[in-house]
């Protein structure tokens, strides 16, 4: 959560709270947190990288290698896959081991490890979706926007704000996969609606606006639009 930002009220003092989500809006109340005023500005990644191609066969989770990230419910969900979607893991952690363990049992696993930015972009813009299934409160994982960035789609967990959402099983996660991935003509629909959102929410141009208007509303005194889910 960023910092809230003051302007005049009335001879007073106003806050505002900047939040990275609308998801985060919600436990932002809850925790009492500038419960007068609250805004959303999601995060941006800049430069554009462009969308891919999405020509390989394959899923990619990109993100720690660790519990609270969801890897054992990933590795179990590619268990009932049989083998039959490719997945691909970037990233480090304490479950690397299990990672390591899980690749040298199933083929369709590649364990790549960390991997510098443009390559984790080509990664992702060759994948067919990325999968996300944290355990944890996710604001607005960075990876999905980069995802979003690169045209690709992304199935996540029912804690955060994602896009294809799944519950927190294996066996829905595998199912989710296997009927995207069933269906050529939906996923290209979500690949297109993927690189929309980028282009809506996510550019640098788009963040500084939005930006812009939380100043102006602040210091103006303005009523600002509610926020969206």
């Amino acid at each position: 959560m960023e910092p809230c930002a003051r302007g005049p009220n009335f001879g007073g003092r106003r806050s505002i709270c900047i939040l990275p989500s609308p998801n985060s809006a919600g436990a932002s109340s809850s925790k009492g947190d500038c419960l007068r005023t609250r805004s959303v500005k999601y995060n941006f990644t800049y430069p554009d990288p462009g969308p891919g191609a999405g020509t390989g066969r394959y899923a990619v989770f990109v993100g720690r290698l660790s519990a609270e990230k969801g890897v054992e419910t990933l590795l179990e969900a590619w268990r009932h896959l049989g083998g039959s979607v490719p997945l691909k893991l970037v990233g480090d952690g304490p479950m690397a081991a299990t990672v390591r363990e899980a690749a040298a049992k199933d083929a369709a696993i590649r364990w790549l490890g960390n991997m510098p930015l443009d390559a984790i972009y080509g990664v992702l813009g060759a994948a067919k979706l990325l999968v996300l299934p944290s355990q944890c409160y996710e604001t607005f994982a960075r990876v999905a926007i980069e995802a979003f960035a690169k045209g690709t789609p992304v199935i996540g967990s029912r804690l955060g704000a994602m896009v294809e959402i799944v519950d927190e099983d294996a066996i829905d996660l595998a199912e989710k996969v296997r009927r995207v991935l069933a269906d050529p003509l939906e996923l290209a629909r979500m690949r297109q609606a993927a690189r929309q959102k980028f282009d809506r929410y996510f550019t640098a141009d788009v963040n500084h606006k939005s930006l812009m208007a939380i100043y102006e509303r602040v210091f103006g005194d303005r009523p600002g639009p509610e926020l969206r889910s």
